[in-house]
Formats: C-alpha cells, structure tokens, sequence
C-alpha cells in the first residue's frame, strides 16, 4: 500500500478528500492523476497533486507534490510505504543509504524495537522466488519501521516533507516520487499462469455463529529492556 499521510501535531493522521480524479490508458501504460486535500476546522489545510503511472514493464511510479494554505505544525507530512509481512518474513533486503553507503539486512520473524533501516533512498528484496522488487524515492527519504510494535502487521516505510521546525508553511511546495520496479527472468514469467486462466471468485458464506475472536497481543512500552515474567504471562 501507498499513500499520502498528513499528520497533526499529536500524530493524528487527516483524512483525505480526493476531487478532480482522471484516468488514461494505452497499450503501455495506465496513468491516474488526482487532488487531495487534508483538513480540519480552522486548524489544518493542506492541498497536494497526486499521479500513478503503472508501465508494462513492471515499473510504477507514484508522485505527490503538495503544499499548505496555511501554516499548521506537523511532525510529518508524506509518502507512506507498507509492506506485508508474508511477503517480507525473513527474507534478505538491501538498502543504499542517502550517504550512498549499502547494507544487507533481513526482515526478521522476531520484530526489533529499533528501525531496522532508517534514512534510505533505495530498498530491494525477493518478495517470492525468481522475483525481485525495487523501492526507490526521490525529493526525499525514507525510515522503515517494524509496525508490529504499533499494534500492525506490516513493515511502515515513510518520508517526510523537508518542513523546518515542524511547521508546514503556507505555499511552500514539495514533492516525492516512489518507483517501485518488479522484475524477473523470462523464464519465470513465462512459466506463471495468466490472470485469464486462474478468476478470481468470491463466495458469502453461511454467517457464523458463536464464532470466537483469537486472542490479541497489546503493545508495550519500551522503557523497559527486558519483559518481567508476570508482563510475559499477560501477552500469552
């Protein structure tokens, strides 16, 4: 999932009303353009361009360009990346950072309380076998977080808007470009069955009745380096 978050001074994220919205497709591409607007009362207003544009290739590129109508306090505004955890769960990752330095990691089955990468402009990986994707950001870049600690299942990768001091001022534009590439030999591709050959079906089932909700972990603080026994029974 991609999107465009706009954050009020206590992290709340503003909802966004989407207006103007308009499509084209060709043989080669799809591209989609929209305006998004995020406000609250007098407080928050903030106006930004988006644009998709998914190539035959395997190449899709989502830009955001936005700026405020007045000013409002913000510890972030800008482009949200998350990704799944089964498509991440203990497999290799490269980053290359904004000094240009390049590291391996892997995404790990036991969630770290520390970002696992942070200040990144290009991230890749092996969601499945023979398939390589590629995550790359211009105008900024990106810190990824495990959300697991937040109560998520995902990997949360967000770049902020260079605002200073926190505080979004009016007319003052910026702009992001996600890439995202997936690639992979032809005889992978070639070897995976069509979208015509496999639909998709969805079928309602009979309503379930005492159906029980499984039990759900809760987050807890970092203060602590080490969970007491008791804090260990409670999260069983």
């Amino acid at each position: 999932r991609v999107y465009i978050a706009v954050r009020d001074k206590d992290w709340d994220t503003i909802a966004n009303e989407i207006s103007d919205a308009k499509t084209a497709q060709t043989p080669q591409a799809f591209v989609a353009t929209w305006t998004g607007r995020c406000r609250r009362g007098q407080e928050i207003d903030y106006v930004w361009k988006g644009r998709l544009e998914v190539r035959k290739q395997g190449t899709i590129r989502f830009s955001a360009t936005g700026s405020a109508l007045k000013d409002f306090p913000t510890p972030r505004v800008g482009l949200c990346l998350l990704l799944s955890f089964d498509a991440t769960k203990e497999r290799v990752y490269e980053v290359t950072h904004l000094d240009g330095q390049e590291e391996k990691h892997v995404f790990q089955a036991i969630f770290p309380r520390t970002q696992p990468a942070s200040r990144w402009t290009s991230l890749s990986f092996n969601p499945s076998a023979g398939i390589r994707a590629e995550y790359s950001i211009e105008g900024s870049y990106f810190d990824l977080e495990d959300q697991r600690n937040f109560g998520d299942v995902t990997y949360k990768a967000m770049a902020a808007m260079p605002y200073a001091n926190g505080i979004a001022k009016a007319g003052q534009e910026f702009g992001q470009t996600l890439t995202i590439r997936v690639s992979a030999p032809p005889d992978v591709m070639n070897s995976r069955p069509s979208r015509e050959s496999q639909p998709v079906v969805l079928q309602l089932g009979a309503a379930l009745k005492n159906g029980a909700i499984p039990m759900l972990g809760v987050k807890v603080g970092t203060e602590p380096d080490e969970l007491s026994q008791d804090e260990m029974e409670l999260l069983k």
